[in-house]
C-alpha cells in the first residue's frame, strides 16, 4: 500500500495516467496541500481520495478538499504546474514550499509568540492572511519563539527588556501602551507622555481590559502648579539681557526694543548684518542669526507642526514660551540653508 493512501482525512493521488485530470485552483493558480510526511500533493475531485465525514470520491468538490487540507496540512498554491507531479512519486517525499510553492493557509505557522496572556502558536487568521503577516505582527509587538515552550528566542520584542513606563496619549484616548526600553525613542517618548494632558505611571501597563493602571499616575501629579508667572533672565550674544517667558519688554542684541510676548513670540531683534545661518537654543528660546529673512517651524516628536514664525534677517530671539513642556524639533529655513535644532523645553 503507498505511504499516500494512508492519511487520515485527504490523500491525493496522481497517478500517471490521471495526472491531467482536472485539478483545484486557487484564482489562475494551482492549489496543492503539503503534509509533514513530506508530502506536496495537487487536489482533483476526481482523483483525490475521500475525506472522511465531509465527502465521498469521486463527489468531493475542490471548495471541501480545500478545506480538509486546511485542517490536516498546509494550502500552497503554484503559478504554473509544478515538475513535482509530472513523475512518481507525483509530490510524494517533496515539501511544496521547497519547490516554489506560496503558502496561502497554516493551521499554524511553526512559531509561538510570547503574549502577555502567555505563549500561544502563530497562527492565520482573517487579520493575518499568511505566515508571514501572523509571525511579523508578533515580531513587532511581542517576542518570538521556535518551540512551543517560548524557551528559545529568534526574534522580535527582545525578552529582556523593561518597561520605562505606561503612558495614555492624552485625554481622548482610551487605551494605555508601554513604553519598552528597546523602542526608538523610548527616553523621548517618556518625557513626553509626562507633558499636557498624557498620564504617566511607572513599570509596565496591565494586560486586561484598557491597559491602564488603577493607581494614581506619576504625572500629573496630584498637585502641581504652573511655572510660568516669574520672568527669568537670560544672557544673550551681545551682553545685553532680557525676559524670556514673563512677557515684559525686552532690550534686544544691538539695542533694538520688542513688543511683551502677548502681541509677539519675538523677543528682541538686531538688524545688523549677518553672513549664513545659525540657531541655538537656549532656555525656552531661540537666537537665530540670518542673513536673510527667515522662517522658523517647530515639531512635536510625532511630526506634528505645532509652531510657526517668520523672522527678518539680522539676529531675532524668539520665545517658545507658550509651548508645553516636552522635546522638539526647530527647522529654520533661510533661502537655500536650512537648520535643524533639538530643543527641549522644562
Amino acid at each position: 500500500m503507498k505511504k499516500i493512501l494512508s492519511l487520515p482525512l485527504l490523500a491525493v493521488m496522481a497517478l500517471a495516467s490521471q495526472a491531467w485530470a482536472a485539478e483545484c485552483m486557487i484564482g489562475t493558480s494551482y492549489a496543492a496541500c503539503e503534509y509533514s510526511d513530506p508530502a506536496c500533493y495537487s487536489m482533483s475531485p476526481e482523483n483525490s481520495n475521500s475525506v472522511t465525514g465531509v465527502c465521498t470520491k469521486p463527489n468531493c468538490t475542490c471548495d471541501q478538499l480545500i478545506t480538509a487540507c486546511k485542517k490536516d496540512g498546509k494550502l500552497y498554491s503554484f503559478a504554473t504546474r509544478p515538475s513535482i507531479w509530472e513523475a512518481a512519486p507525483w509530490g510524494n517525499g517533496k515539501t511544496c514550499s521547497g519547490n516554489g510553492g506560496t503558502l496561502e493557509y497554516s493551521a499554524g505557522c511553526g512559531k509561538w509568540c510570547k503574549w502577555s496572556t502567555g505563549c500561544t502558536e502563530i497562527k492565520m487568521d482573517s487579520e493575518f492572511a499568511t505566515c508571514e503577516a501572523a509571525i511579523k505582527n508578533c515580531k513587532d509587538n511581542a517576542p518570538s519563539y521556535s518551540d512551543a515552550t517560548c524557551s528559545t528566542f529568534d526574534g522580535g520584542r527582545d525578552p529582556s527588556r523593561t518597561a520605562l513606563g505606561c503612558c495614555l496619549w492624552s485625554s481622548t484616548e482610551t487605551n494605555c501602551h508601554t513604553i519598552w526600553s528597546d523602542e526608538t525613542g523610548a527616553e523621548t517618548k517618556v518625557s513626553n507622555c509626562k507633558s499636557g494632558t498624557n498620564k504617566f505611571w511607572n513599570g509596565e501597563c496591565t494586560s486586561s481590559g484598557t491597559g491602564c493602571p488603577t493607581s494614581t499616575p506619576v504625572y500629573p501629579a496630584s498637585s502641581s502648579s504652573a511655572a510660568a508667572s516669574g520672568a527669568s533672565s537670560s544672557s544673550v550674544a551681545g551682553g545685553s539681557s532680557s525676559s524670556v517667558v514673563g512677557g515684559s519688554s525686552s532690550s534686544g542684541i544691538g539695542g533694538d526694543s520688542s513688543s511683551s510676548e502677548d502681541d509677539t513670540p519675538i523677543i528682541s531683534h538686531n538688524k545688523a548684518p549677518v553672513v549664513g545661518l545659525s540657531v541655538i537654543h537656549f532656555a525656552r528660546s531661540l537666537q537665530i542669526a540670518s542673513g536673510k529673512d527667515a522662517t522658523v517651524a517647530l515639531f512635536d516628536m510625532q511630526g506634528k507642526q505645532v509652531f510657526s514664525q517668520k523672522v527678518l534677517s539680522g539676529t531675532t530671539i524668539l520665545s517658545l514660551g507658550k509651548q508645553r513642556q516636552g522635546i522638539y524639533y526647530a527647522v529654520v529655513s533661510s533661502g537655500a540653508q536650512k537648520q535643524t535644532v533639538k530643543v527641549v523645553l522644562k
